[in-house]
């Protein structure tokens, strides 16, 4: 089977979606199904490379000398796929590719898969919502899909109030290759704090993605000074792309003292995110909006204690068993806190740091979790049955 991947951001571009869509397309070649990655150039990387048993197809998205013109960026996928037949595609996410892709299974007779990525973007309420020219023509293309995928259950409202087909939807998560990530004995620990340039001794908070409000970078910024307060030596480490350039987080981190700012490390974008995770004591993600969160799962995987915003239909799919405090129940998988409330996330961050033996055990669970629902290779598997199933239809 020739199978087409379709996304906008991709390697060098950063984005969970790609990062996900990279473990996806190695674990399906050694399956025996062939996947290429058609993605926009970002205007430096090679047109065509194959890496890891798969191929990337990169497509220029300039227009008549204007950058960044996404409508050139759909005709282009458009051409490329007429050019290498592909058996099935699957869009990853809602840019003009999408029309462009319906287009090309309309008229081959092959069938389209698309994924829905972040909630109040791509998921069929927001569609509704869009004010966009010819949104008409969007929706109704959008209703056209053979088959949705959505990540997390957060989806399915919308899907189904839609009153798009029920069986045409997919729940299947993103999934992380466990045995990629450990936690380490002591020695190893330091060894990668020093790689790093961390400091040895006091406890590490770690969190991972764009430095964004969406993220809710703001809100960990305001609880930051509270964590220091409680946990003497502590550092902040933030791994991802971007500064503090959005009013919310721009404030908050002007409000930090010299002390609470100095204890704040930023390592910029990363592709060792397991060294980083293992040299940690807890992860914290108090995202505001996601479409699943797969840094969760890695961060689970790691047995590190997660504290993160509460996301319905998120949280409550990645962990089994949540408390709002360590030590509140010892079965507990991670500390799920509610959104916008610098006050609690601190205060499940300290419970913590003050906890070791709780941390631990809650480190323990949540990679039992991690290991029996989100395991990358199980993830394939629910992928290439959608796709033969899809492709003994046609």
């Amino acid at each position: 089977m020739r199978l087409a991947m379709v996304i906008q951001r991709f390697r060098p571009s950063f984005g969970g979606q790609g990062i996900q869509v990279e473990s996806l397309c190695a674990a399906l070649s050694q399956r025996g199904i062939g996947p290429t990655v058609y993605t926009a150039n970002p205007g430096d990387a090679p047109a065509a490379e194959e890496t890891d048993g798969y191929q990337v197809r990169r497509v220029r998205t300039d227009f008549r000398g204007k950058p960044q013109h996404w409508p050139a960026f759909g005709a282009r996928i458009h051409r490329a796929l007429r050019r290498d037949q592909p058996d099935l595609v699957h869009v990853h996410g809602l840019t003009d590719a999408l029309y462009a892709s319906w287009l090309y299974c309309r008229t081959s007779a092959r069938p389209l898969i698309f994924e829905m990525t972040l909630l109040g973007v791509d998921e069929p309420s927001a569609l509704e919502a869009s004010t966009a020219r010819l949104r008409w023509l969007r929706r109704r293309l959008y209703r056209q899909a053979n088959a949705y995928v959505a990540m997390s259950h957060a989806f399915e409202a919308s899907y189904v109030a839609s009153g798009l087909p029920r069986e045409r939807l997919h729940v299947i998560p993103q999934g992380v290759d466990t045995n990629r990530f450990s936690r380490g004995d002591g020695a190893t620990l330091a060894a990668r704090r020093a790689d790093l340039g961390l400091p040895a001794s006091g406890p590490i908070v770690a969190f991972v993605g764009s430095l964004i409000e969406r993220k809710g970078i703001d809100v960990l910024l305001r609880a930051w000074p509270s964590v220091r307060r409680s946990a003497a030596g502590s550092t902040l480490v933030l791994v991802g792309p971007g500064d503090f350039t959005e009013p919310a987080a721009q404030a908050a981190f002007a409000a930090l003292s010299d002390e609470d700012r100095a204890a704040v490390v930023r390592l910029g974008k990363r592709d060792d995110i397991e060294q980083i995770l293992a040299a940690a004591d807890v992860f914290t993600f108090p995202s505001r909006r996601e479409g699943f969160g797969t840094v969760i799962i890695e961060a689970k995987a790691t047995e590190l204690p997660c504290v993160v915003a509460e996301l319905p239909g998120i949280t409550d799919f990645i962990f089994e068993n949540p408390a709002e405090t360590a030590g509140s129940d010892p079965a507990a998988d991670g500390l799920v806190v509610p959104q916008e409330s610098p006050e609690l996330l601190a205060r499940a961050i300290t419970s913590v740091l003050a906890d070791p033996q709780g941390a631990q055990r809650i480190g323990a669970c949540g990679r039992r979790r991690a290991r029996a629902a989100f395991e990358l290779s199980t993830v394939v598997d629910q992928y290439v049955e959608l796709y033969n199933a899809l492709g003994a239809a046609r």
